[in-house]
């Protein structure tokens, strides 16, 4: 049977009584900021639906669909056939 050698160490964990721990401002989405990012798209052009939920802020135009998550600020830029 065949040996196997170890040819590096492993570093151990940092403790966990010293670790930093930082927290972001929520992000502030509203409809003004959905907004601007469509015009930098240069999407908003046509007709435009807006829609506005507790989780989500997006503009629909056409087959596309631009939506920002509250909590993170995520972009999704979606094209719907």
């Amino acid at each position: 049977m065949a040996e196997l050698a170890m040819l590096a160490k492993l570093q151990p964990l940092p403790d966990a009584r010293r670790l930093s721990i930082y927290r972001l401002r929520t992000p502030k989405i509203t409809i003004r900021s959905a907004k601007a990012l469509v015009s930098r798209l240069g999407l908003e052009e046509g007709t435009v639906e807006r829609f506005e939920t507790d989780e989500v802020v997006g503009i629909r135009q056409g087959p596309w669909e631009l939506s920002l998550a509250r909590a993170s600020a995520s972009l999704r830029l979606r094209h719907k056939l």
